[in-house]
């Protein structure tokens, strides 16, 4: 089991240049600390997700096994589990999470 950040949702495209996060086309505004990403391993070209699919980030992405790495891609629904309870950061979403953040794809960005 792996702890992700959740940072493409279904039906969007993800790419990566220079260091940053584009979803169809805009910058990710990331707003926790991460490392820089030197390898952008699959996701060089702009990759569309699938109705089913998410992508995935560590957010220390020097070493991190997530979805830029071919062997492991785009994440299925079926394959998330757990739910978050608690954030700790960026400290202006400290605190528990209310339920209706709970649902993916819903509040992972922030």
């Amino acid at each position: 089991y792996y702890t992700k950040r959740i940072v493409g949702l279904p039906g969007e495209t993800i790419q990566i240049i220079e260091n940053n996060v584009y979803i169809d086309g805009k910058k990710l505004e990331e707003d926790y600390k991460t490392s820089k990403i030197s390898d952008v391993g699959i996701v060089g070209e702009q990759m569309k997700l699938a109705s089913d699919e998410y992508f995935v980030l560590g957010d220390d992405r020097e070493n991190s096994d997530d979805s830029r790495d071919a062997d492991i891609g785009n994440v299925k629904r079926s394959y998330i589990y757990g739910k978050a309870w608690f954030v700790a950061l960026p400290r202006k979403h400290f605190g528990f999470v209310r339920s209706e953040e709970r649902r993916v794809g819903k509040e992972c960005r922030s």
